[in-house]
């Protein structure tokens, strides 16, 4: 054989080989074995799972919101936050209500998004605090210390449309150590919170009030006095409830305990006088 034959034969025998490994290549793609051209190969699945996250990076958020996709950070813009939102997850002014209130004029409202925030809020100036409702926005204590604790000089401290839940506070007020504050509550929820000695849902100092409207004070627990509260000064009840809240180990029903007769636990739920 001649050598322009030989190459002829050899060109042909190779481009049969090709054809046949492109052949064999291709029935493996197609059955998931290996990434082929238009497969569902790695890539694919890489795809679907960054969609996946875009999906969820929304939920429950507004505003940029920003998510890991391929290791890398995206943003996507969600809807837009109500404009009465001061405090929300992302988005708003504020991630965290104790930033608003650090930044707050004195009788300024903080507005405060749907949503739970995890938190021991100090209040340290006359303010309001106002959810979206009750259930709706949640302050959670974390178990840590009390939910939200109050300077004793303040003289108008409002909170509203909210519950306040998962306080345990070493001392008194596992929801809301009040002291000598003069409080409003309005439609807030106390429940699932914890005191070592008084005060399960809030506590009340000598010369302080906290007036309730449409409140519902449960679930909470004391370990000497007030499972629900405890008051040396002044509890008022308008449409409020305080029950099934517990004191001492076994636990015992106490709804509000007050210091002395006329304290205004009486229109709360059950008054007991504590000496």
């Amino acid at each position: 054989m001649d050598e322009r034959r030989f190459d002829g034969v050899a060109r042909a025998l190779a481009s049969g080989q090709s054809r046949r490994r492109l052949a064999a290549l291709g029935a493996l793609a197609s059955l998931g074995l290996i990434a082929g051209p238009g497969a569902p190969g790695e890539s694919e699945a890489k795809k679907k799972s960054c969609k996946k996250k875009k999906k969820k990076a929304c939920i429950g958020k507004c505003g940029t919101v920003t998510y890991t996709c391929k290791k890398k950070q995206k943003q996507i813009a969600c809807s837009p936050c109500p404009e009465a939102c001061q405090v929300c997850a992302s988005g708003c002014a504020f991630s965290t209500v104790q930033a608003a209130i650090n930044a707050a004029s004195p009788g300024a409202t903080i507005s405060i998004c749907a949503g739970t925030f995890t938190e021991n809020l100090r209040i340290d100036r006359n303010l309001t605090l106002a959810g979206a409702g009750r259930g709706v926005t949640i302050l959670n204590g974390n178990a840590a210390n009390s939910v939200i604790a109050i300077n004793p000089d303040l003289t108008a401290v409002t909170i509203r449309d909210l519950t306040i839940t998962n306080g345990k506070s070493p001392g008194v007020g596992g929801g809301i150590s009040n002291g000598k504050a003069q409080t409003t509550l309005v439609n807030v929820l106390i429940t699932g919170n914890e005191a070592t000695t008084r005060g399960g849902g809030f506590d009340v100092d000598v010369s302080g009030k906290v007036t309730l409207t449409n409140c519902s004070v449960t679930k909470n627990h004391a370990g000497d006095f007030g499972g629900g509260a405890f008051t040396y000064g002044t509890v008022a009840c308008t449409n409020s409830s305080m029950s099934g809240n517990t004191v001492g180990n076994p636990p015992t029903a106490s709804d509000c305990a007050q210091f002395a007769p006329g304290s205004g636990c009486d229109t709360c739920g059950t008054a007991r006088r504590e000496r």
